[in-house]
């Protein structure tokens, strides 16, 4: 062979490894790796040409042949697996095997992602050293498995500070949310605060919930232990506007209120007050009434009338004591099926209840339908004086048999009560506006108001009971489900005879198998030749 032809292949093979290695590391074509592979093909080029003869009479012999179907080989099985595997990556299943689902979507956000109108990007600011960069990257990757129209794109700001400051970013770990002309930041990788900011862009229109003030309601912006500030703040992440309204000084209901919520008043609301809820409602209004025992009865005989029936009770139960809380805290496992409580089976707290029946037979233009109830053991009493002398017991015929109902839901047909009722108005009294026809009404009536306030919202299913009755009343079903879920630390706790045998098994027994299986068949194979 001519040895610098020979010196020009090993020269090119050296370049075209420093090229690969100079690519893998960049992760683009630089302009100078490109030199380097063409300085390569150049030189294997020179390599070939000059020692054709030789390697024409190489590829003649019986031995090399073999050599290159078995690297033909090896190249055709490589490309099979690549084209598996980018098939697989375009279209590949997961299976999450973990306890509570730890690396899968809660069901809220998957449905969410399912109801996509058109594309939306999320552009996660991260520098390459930042601690929460592989776990937001997972966390865009279950994204993007539930959803075809989702996309993400990693970018170091340090690297790319023209589109950091595109987006006005001030702090390393932060994901824009960008769909249409609406952005949206999030300074976390906790999915609900991801899902949240999707909403927020999504949604067309912010709707408004107002509630009630006026008759000692909890306050909203209150932070004490009976405030509702927890249970503002979700509303706000799903993009609600949370507002308060005194009934007194309206003539009427907003036009822009969604949502009118009644929330635990402590004394009764006045004739006026309550017209207005009935003339909002009956306009095809969205009502939630969070009322506590032997209060609002000017409220219940309103109800009545939407197919309520509320008792003049508090709910004790005895199962409560088990699970070690007070007997006037009665907690609830059994749903019936609604949108509300569709797939829901965690428990929820309800301290102070009353029970909240639906009426047989409802009315015409009434679908009535009970949410959920106490457990057996419990029962409604109507002896007060018992309850505040601590001598409490179930009396047949005067209370009401567990398992007792606490909130219920209903729409109501406008159009068929309108039939119903009509009367002509007297001439001294405006008839009211007729409600758009078609148009129907929906109200949900939970027999406390405790239950979504700082103490318990975060209990166990009371965020999601409230949030998600919340949501279909305001018609945003797409939301209602069981919101993300903490991840469950679940520690493998072995016995020292289970220890030894995790030791024993895998690194000694098997691999020890392995060397006198293979010392037997070399043995046996030397003794046959």
């Amino acid at each position: 062979m001519n040895k610098p032809i020979n010196i020009a292949g090993l020269a090119g093979l050296g370049l075209l490894i420093v090229g690969a290695l100079f690519y893998n590391i960049k992760g683009r074509l630089t302009p100078s790796t490109a030199g380097l592979l063409l300085g390569s093909g150049a030189l294997l080029l020179v390599y070939f040409i000059g020692n054709f003869r030789l390697l024409k009479a190489k590829l003649s012999q019986r031995s090399t042949r073999h050599g290159l179907n078995l690297i033909l080989m090896t190249i055709i099985v490589l490309g099979i697996i690549g084209f598996v595997q980018t098939i697989a990556n375009k279209r590949h299943i997961r299976y999450d095997l973990t306890e509570n689902k730890r690396y899968s979507l809660s069901p809220q956000s998957q449905q969410l992602l399912r109801d996509l109108p058109e594309k939306i990007s999320v552009l996660c600011f991260y520098t390459e050293s930042h601690r929460s960069k592989p776990i937001m990257e997972e966390m865009m990757k279950q994204y993007e498995y539930s959803s075809d129209k989702f996309e993400y794109q990693f970018i170091d700001p340090d690297r790319n500070p023209a589109q950091a400051r595109q987006y006005q970013l001030k702090t390393d770990g932060t994901a824009i949310v960008t769909y249409q002309d609406k952005t949206e930041s999030v300074l976390s990788t906790n999915e609900e605060d991801i899902t949240n900011a999707i909403i927020k862009v999504t949604r067309k229109k912010s709707r408004s919930i107002y509630f009630t003030t006026g008759h000692g309601e909890a306050g909203i912006d209150n932070t004490d232990r009976e405030g509702y500030s927890l249970a503002k703040q979700s509303l706000e992440n799903q993009a609600y506007q949370v507002k308060e309204i005194l009934l007194m000084r309206e003539m009427a209901i907003p036009a822009d209120c969604d949502l009118l919520v009644v929330n635990g008043p402590q004394t009764d609301l006045f004739d006026e007050e309550v017209e207005l809820i009935t003339q909002y409602i009956d306009q095809g209004g969205k009502a939630l009434f969070l009322l506590e025992p032997f209060t609002a009865s000017k409220l219940s005989l309103t109800l009545d009338r939407y197919g309520f029936e509320l008792g003049s009770d508090i709910v004790v139960d005895r199962f409560s004591r088990i699970m070690g809380g007070d007997y006037l805290i009665p907690i609830v496992t059994k749903y019936h099926d609604h949108d509300i409580t569709k797939g829901f089976t965690i428990m929820s707290f309800f301290p102070l209840a009353r029970s909240v029946k639906v009426k047989s037979p409802p009315d015409e233009g009434i679908t009535a339908s009970l949410l959920a109830e106490t457990s057996p053991d419990s029962w409604g009493e109507t002896d007060r004086a018992a309850l505040e002398r601590g001598e409490a017991q179930y009396d047949e015929g005067e209370d009401l048999k567990g398992p007792v109902p606490i909130c219920a839901a209903s729409i109501i047909d406008l159009d068929k009560i309108a039939q119903k009722e009509e009367t002509p108005a007297p001439a001294e009294e405006p008839a009211q506006e007729p409600a758009a026809a078609g148009k129907k009404a929906r109200v949900v009536v939970f027999g406390d108001s405790e239950f979504a306030n700082n103490t318990y919202f975060a209990q166990q299913g009371n965020s999601d009971f409230f949030l998600n009755a919340v949501n279909w009343l305001a018609q945003e079903e797409t939301l209602i489900s069981i919101r993300p879920r903490s991840p469950k630390f679940t520690p493998l706790t072995l016995t020292a005879s289970q220890g030894k045998l995790l030791f024993w098994l895998p690194i000694v027994i098997l691999p020890g198998l392995v060397i006198v299986i293979g010392s037997y068949v070399i043995i046996h194979r030397r003794k046959k030749g």
